[in-house]
């Protein structure tokens, strides 16, 4: 799904050939992400796209997390067809829980299955911004990151302590999971969406410039095996469990 009022930035695009496929029973990704930890600032984008109705409350499926029990941790939930959930260090309803408004630039007033979507979080300490295809649908005050916000760092399910117990799995497909050591501005956020077409984020271009920032990357592009390559150098590699695979179906 394309945003309003974006362009392609110049210079051929990453052909996307596989994204991470998850049946929302059992599945996941997880690893270290040491390069996460004890940062003052980080953003991570990502894509989703998912392919059963929304679970109700209680099961609602974790896009992306990181860190452990308590309040050293960070997560983005899909909480229902209108609702993303972004808390960091300790859930507070009136400021984690962004609803998206259909009059905002990118015209979308609620998620629907079989769509692909933007997404992208921003903390400069406690100062935190949520983008949806590159359009700023929030922005509020939550706590500074832990020191172990890498810890435990999942795909598509959420997980108590240091992983195991895993719930609230997702059903769908995920791409180009990206981490950064920095909080993103907003033309780097547009650019790196690029018009809902994904490009390799390990190259500068237009105004992303915020290659060598990378804390992690998966690109996805494994297509077969159990492990997600870290594409940015960082050896961050993460490990399938369940019957989580790769698919054809991209953005």
């Amino acid at each position: 799904m394309l945003g309003l009022g974006n362009s392609i930035v110049g210079g051929a695009a990453l052909e996307e050939t596989f994204s991470l496929s998850l049946d929302g029973n059992s599945d996941f990704a997880s690893g270290n992400v040491s390069t996460l930890n004890s940062l003052t600032d980080f953003s991570i984008s990502f894509w989703f796209h998912f392919t059963a109705s929304i679970p109700g409350a209680g099961s609602e499926p974790i896009l992306v997390m990181g860190g452990t029990a308590g309040g050293n941790r960070f997560y983005l939930q899909l909480l229902n067809s209108t609702t993303l959930r972004a808390p960091t260090n300790g859930y507070n309803s009136s400021t984690d829980d962004i609803v998206i408004d259909g009059d905002d630039d990118h015209g979308i007033s609620e998620f629907v299955q079989d769509t692909w979507y933007h997404v992208t979080r921003t903390q400069d300490s406690g100062a935190v911004k949520l983008y949806l295809n590159a359009v700023e649908i929030g922005s509020w005050t939550t706590n500074a990151p832990g020191n172990a916000i890498g810890t435990s760092f999942h795909i598509g399910a959420y997980a108590l302590n240091n992983g195991g117990n895993e719930s609230f799995f997702f059903q769908g497909y995920m791409d180009d999971v990206a981490t950064w050591d920095v909080a993103l501005s907003a033309a780097s956020v547009l650019a790196a969406y690029n018009n809902a077409t994904p490009f390799d984020l390990t190259n500068d271009r237009g105004n992303y410039t915020n290659a060598s920032d990378l804390a992690a990357y998966w690109r996805m592009e494994d297509g077969a095996g159990s492990t997600i390559t870290d594409s940015s150098g960082n050896g961050k590699d993460l490990t399938l469990a369940g019957t989580a695979g790769f698919s054809t179906v991209v953005p």
